[in-house]
């Protein structure tokens, strides 16, 4: 009878402990609405920076094209390019991580830009991002990783109105 007694709280010690781990061992994030690195050789989450942005339009003979900008040529955040990359990020709500999208940015004149859409005459293109696989990360967050590998070059996250979360590829 004691076997079966201690066999139950080791079950539910077990429940306990695993109930707030993650694929990998890191922890979720504890922050709401940013974009974690996911260092996978040291199971931690680094919180990527918040950088304001503005939105630019520009007209030529290629028709209009809106722009996102941010000033300075360079995030404070590099990842080498030898590392798997992967983010980690915690929604409002469940629904909203279909909404988070990855950016690449372009440097000219000291700022980086990228272009969300461009219209000539009654077409509109509209740029949806570097495709990503997403994925369940602890209980309520997601693992975000692109489908191919990036290039060494500046990125954004787009996770909605406000800030964006920058990083680099070195």
């Amino acid at each position: 009878m004691a076997y079966y007694k201690w066999a139950s709280l080791l079950a539910v010690l077990s429940v306990a402990l695993c109930w707030g781990q993650t694929p990998g061992g890191a922890p979720e994030p504890a922050v709401v609405g940013s974009v974690f690195f996911l260092d996978q050789t040291a199971n931690t989450l680094i919180q990527l920076p918040d950088e304001d942005w503005g939105r630019k339009t520009k007209q030529g003979l290629r028709g209009v094209e809106s722009m996102n900008i941010v000033h300075g040529q360079h995030s404070p955040f590099r990842i080498s390019s030898a590392n798997k990359i992967a983010f980690v990020y915690r929604p409002f709500k469940p629904e909203e991580v279909e909404k988070v999208r990855l950016f690449a940015f372009t440097e000219e004149n000291g700022e980086r830009q990228t272009v969300m859409g461009k219209r000539k005459g009654k077409n509109t293109e509209y740029n949806s991002g570097i495709p990503l696989e997403i994925t369940q990360f602890g209980t309520s967050s997601y693992k975000l990783a692109p489908r191919s590998p990036l290039a060494p070059g500046e990125y954004w996250w787009g996770t909605g109105p406000g800030k964006v979360h920058t990083f680099g590829v070195d």
